[in-house]
């Protein structure tokens, strides 16, 4: 079990050594048996993110015991679902880019994004039969329905609803919050955690996520960030643009989001948005929900009895202060 005195950083820097070393060991054998396959295998490798959802697969089953193989390739098959609907999603929302490079689907198209999306899915079902790992493929498919049920509401929220701020945390929890709730409870699952404690790791999974969104979608006004104004660009309300909507006369919310239903959103509308955003509080109201949440989600892991709980509380530190 990692101690508070161990330095985060440099365990976290192992754990995700030993799991890059299990998904080689994995898919090796895919990648050379098609010329397609092993491009978009490599392709995907190469592609990384923060690795926020391993580290909190490590992170929560060393608030119960020491990592081991189960904890890893729950680590990694929650990646691989993770991967295989942000190929589908990117496809359905037509994007360009993905983490700042070339998304797959312009890479290699729609239909072996798609395809190749069904197979990361297909491959994650067949490592917990091979491997024994009921309980984890429970994890899987409930999250798989969750992640599928949120962007199909999500779809459905288009201008015409006007989906207010509430709607738009039942998506988070659905879609960015069951993948993370998923990665905590594996975690502390796989080390042979508490019912209790489960339930308060799911707990702290639902908070979590759901300020993770919340943080997202602020960051999409930032103007450091490269895919600025992202969400207005693919006609999507945000939390922030809820929470500034609130105030608004439903002529005027319409009126607002009216260049939703051209083709494509002008920069002048988008920046007409964004005033009205900065203008009514939009984003500071979000910063509060935000921090709301990170509060809520720090409460879940205090009530733990656990050596390794005040580690864990300097990694959501460090994540709200945005240094991971």
């Amino acid at each position: 079990m990692l101690k508070e005195q161990i330095n985060l950083q440099q365990f976290l820097e192992v754990e995700m050594e030993q799991i890059e070393d299990l998904k080689k060991e994995l898919i090796a054998v895919e990648e050379n048996s098609n010329q397609l396959l092993g491009s978009f295998l490599s392709f995907l490798l190469e592609t990384k993110g923060k690795s926020l959802r391993p580290k909190l697969t490590v992170l929560s089953a060393n608030l119960f015991g020491t990592t081991n193989r189960s904890v890893y390739l729950a680590a990694i098959l929650l990646e691989i679902l993770h991967q295989a609907t942000l190929l589908h999603d990117d496809v359905v929302d037509e994007a360009k880019e993905r983490r700042g490079q070339v998304s797959a689907n312009i890479k290699f198209g729609n239909k072996s994004s798609v395809l190749m999306g069904d197979y990361l899915l297909s491959k994650m079902i067949e490592a917990c039969a091979k491997e024994k790992e009921f309980k984890l493929l429970e994890i899987l498919s409930t999250t798989l329905v969750a992640l599928s049920k949120g962007e199909l509401v999500q779809l459905n929220a288009d201008a015409d609803s006007l989906p207010d701020k509430n709607h738009l945390l039942k998506i988070a929890a659905m879609k960015t919050g069951s993948l993370i709730t998923a990665s905590c409870v594996s975690g502390a699952y796989a080390v042979g955690a508490s019912a209790t404690d489960i339930d308060l790791v799911e707990k702290f999974g639902q908070a979590f996520g759901t300020a993770y969104q919340i943080k997202d979608d602020i960051l999409d006004y930032n103007h450091t960030n490269k895919e600025q104004f992202k969400d207005l660009k693919e006609k999507k309300i945000n939390i922030p643009l809820a929470l500034a909507m609130e105030g608004l006369s439903l002529e005027e919310k319409k009126e607002l989001i009216s260049p939703f239903e051209e083709e494509e959103v002008s920069n002048e509308a988008i920046q007409k948005i964004y005033t009205v955003i900065v203008n009514n509080k939009g984003i500071n109201k979000a910063e509060e929900l935000y921090q709301q949440y990170i509060d809520q989600s720090i409460d879940y892991i205090n009530q733990i009895s656990s050596e390794a709980k005040d580690v864990f509380i300097d990694f959501i530190a460090e994540f709200a202060d945005r240094k991971i």
